[in-house]
């Protein structure tokens, strides 16, 4: 007994040399399934990160739930029980979430070796092999031996990767939702059993990343749609996770400091942002430019001159209208003569024409009346000939200051938690644009009022700018005459947002698979993925590729 006591001692000591890695030393009190931590000590440590651990125990069973999760802390434990129970305990699914494990197993501790007397020195060293089938089944295994004051393999790495070999076939449970490009369905198979049914499959960014990672890790997916449909696809997939009926969750999610502290994130795989999107500014088209020189103000200032400037002239030729009523055809000459000013064609003489009018006040208002007809005209023809000849651009919309002098009307989509994002936000011109944000049920709306003004405002809409890019590239068609599918997004990006995928807090399969993730990154694989996503979404009903460029 006293010589395994030493044995143990130097078989501990000689393990935290070879593995230099910090530890944490405190004392567990277990009253049936009750525990009582002595200093609250590794309560403490268990929150932090890079610690190792060193239990003896009685009670196997107890320690995941001391422990939790620990999907990379090295783990020793000396257990005070019999050799089935150590059997069980690494067979069972519990055991699964301490994957660094080792066990020094001596007979001579348990029960059964005291009252054998069991005199053996040696000291069995097991651990367990994680996902041997597509169960996931667990399955222990003997390391080696602690004979002679020395391991039978003295050169044996006793903390293996685990996952070198994949998961051998498990099938994780999957949450997905509708978020192109990153998760979106089709329905482009049928049914082998029925003509009429449509088989849902999925595709998308992460739906291609996670394929090419399965096929690396050696494991299978199934996605589910979460049964929820009130909140935003993110927060209905991340509920899956919560509530453990799913391992991972995928719907473009954003890695936020609050989701941080509930969940584990994958490595980054793709950026994206908070954008408005707007008509995009575009020139007029030729034939429309005979009004586009002036204004809109000038105009009807322009046809009230027009209509009424024969009531001054008239009355300053004879001091009275009497005449205008007795003769009408009178009206329609001097309707004419205007006309003949705008046009540089002053021939109309008549027995009442104005051109005949001796009156100093009438030669005044026929002068000044000229004058004014030969500056609008030059004016007019000058603007019309630079503006077919080159087409100028108004400027488009990139900042929050644009819209709000411009005076839209925004729109979020209802329960995306956009507005929750700029509550605490410093910016006044952020809370002065978002303070009658109009909320609407999908993203197909908000584009149909971007195209439009709505309450007779100009219309802008915030979103994903990934979202909407896709959105646009597979349903709209461009067309210059209406403006109506030609959009504009912002340069500016309003809430930048890194998009991972989600486990549970302290995932055992979440190192490998971030491991997977970022070789596939950094080759290029993931890029072409997307580029592949692209091209087989972004087309047009002829085959031709739709238009992808700065007018999006």
């Amino acid at each position: 007994m006293f010589t395994n006591y030493l044995s143990l001692k130097v078989i501990i000591e000689q393990l935290l040399k070879t593995y230099p890695y910090p530890s944490v030393h405190g004392r567990l009190l277990i009253t049936g399934r009750s525990m009582k931590v002595k200093g609250d000590i590794i309560k403490k440590r268990r929150e932090q990160k890079c610690n190792n651990f060193v239990l003896l125990t009685k009670e196997l069973e107890m320690v995941s739930d001391v422990l939790g999760k620990q999907p990379e802390s090295r783990i020793i434990i000396v257990p005070l029980t019999s050799l089935w129970q150590l059997s069980s305990f690494l067979t069972s699914p519990i055991s699964q979430n301490l994957v660094n494990m080792l066990i020094l197993f001596d007979p001579s501790l348990t029960v059964e070796g005291l009252e054998a007397r069991n005199n053996s020195k040696d000291i069995t060293i097991y651990t367990h092999l994680l996902f041997t089938d597509s169960m996931g089944a667990t399955v222990p295994k003997v390391m080696t031996v602690w004979r002679c004051d020395r391991l039978t393999q003295p050169k044996l790495n006793l903390f293996p990767n685990k996952f070198q070999s994949g998961f051998n076939g498990y099938r994780f449970r999957l949450s997905g939702a509708q978020q192109p490009p990153f998760v979106f369905r089709k329905k482009n198979q049928q049914s082998k059993s029925n003509a009429d049914e449509r088989i849902t499959t999925w595709d998308g960014y992460e739906v291609r990343l996670l394929q090419l990672v399965s096929e690396a890790l050696n494991f299978t997916f199934k996605i589910e749609e979460p049964a929820d449909s009130g909140n935003a696809s993110d927060r209905r997939v991340i509920k899956e996770v919560r509530n453990l009926r799913a391992d991972i969750a995928i719907a473009g999610i954003p890695a936020t400091a609050d989701r941080m502290n509930e969940f584990s994130f994958s490595t980054v795989h793709s950026y994206d942002c908070a954008n408005f999107i707007t008509l995009t500014s575009t020139a007029l088209p030729k034939y429309r430019a005979i009004l586009g020189p002036f204004r809109l103000e000038v105009w009807i200032c322009l046809i009230l001159i027009y209509l009424f400037a024969i009531i001054p002239i008239s009355f300053s030729a004879r001091h009275t209208l009497k005449h205008l009523l007795e003769d009408p055809w009178e009206i329609e000459n001097m309707f004419w003569y205007v006309f003949g000013t705008f046009t540089n064609c002053f021939t109309f003489i008549g027995r009442g024409s104005w051109t005949s009018g001796k009156h100093n006040a009438t030669r005044l208002f026929v002068g000044t009346y000229w004058v004014f007809t030969i500056i609008i005209t030059a004016a007019y023809t000058g603007c019309i000939i630079a503006f077919i000849t080159l087409p100028a651009y108004p400027p488009v919309l990139d900042t929050a200051q644009q819209l709000l002098k411009a005076n839209y009307r925004i729109g979020i989509l209802n329960g995306s938690g956009w507005q929750a994002a700029f509550e605490n936000s410093s910016d006044k011109v952020t809370d002065r644009l978002l303070k009658k944000a109009d909320f609407v049920p999908n993203l197909a709306l908000g584009l149909k009022n971007v195209s439009k003004a709505v309450y007779w405002k100009p219309y802008a809409f915030l979103g994903s700018k990934e979202e909407m890019k896709f959105m646009i590239n597979t349903n709209y068609t461009p067309s210059s005459r209406h403006k109506k599918s030609l959009f504009h997004l912002s340069k500016e990006c309003f809430v930048p947002l890194m998009v991972s995928a989600v486990f549970s807090k302290d995932a055992i399969y979440k190192h490998p698979l971030d491991v997977t993730i970022m070789r596939v990154i950094q080759s290029g694989l993931f890029m072409k993925l997307s580029r592949d996503v692209e091209w087989d979404q972004y087309r047009a009903s002829t085959g031709k590729l739709m238009q992808v460029g700065s007018v999006i």
